[in-house]
């Protein structure tokens, strides 16, 4: 995202994509994620020390199926509005509005990967994390 700044004022953006991207930049800060990391991390410090690591792990993949849907049905509301959709922000290029959607499913799970890996006090990985190393031991 720091590219995009420098893209912009060595004028290889031109200045509405560069106003796009501050829309969409706003609507991926919108989602909030951070109590899905502060639950995930509570509820997987609770079964490690309780020993109910199944009962995490299916917590672990409702929340992750339960999003995704959500996500599936923001997705049939966008294709479904997506004229007025940009005709209402003034996006010229609907590819633009179609690549912020997977952006905005990660915006979501990325929290929940770093809520796991806290609570299992695994800092190191949380440090470097990528979201499937926190799934990787829960099977």
């Amino acid at each position: 995202m720091t590219a995009m700044h420098f893209l912009s004022k060595a004028k290889a953006l031109p200045e509405a994509e560069y106003a796009q991207f501050g829309v969409f930049l706003a609507v991926a800060m919108f989602i909030p994620a951070l109590p899905l990391q502060m639950v995930l991390a509570q509820q997987t410090a609770r079964a490690l020390a309780l020993h109910r690591e199944h009962e995490l792990s299916g917590l672990i993949r409702g929340a992750w199926l339960g999003t995704f849907v959500v996500w599936l049905v923001a997705v049939g509301v966008v294709w479904l509005f997506q004229g007025t959709i940009c005709a209402q922000w003034k996006i010229s290029d609907p590819a633009a509005l179609w690549l912020t959607l997977p952006v905005l499913l990660f915006t979501v799970w990325l929290p929940m990967s770093y809520g796991v890996l806290q609570g299992q006090q695994n800092f190191f990985s949380m440090a470097g994390a990528c979201w499937p190393t926190a799934w990787a031991g829960w099977g």
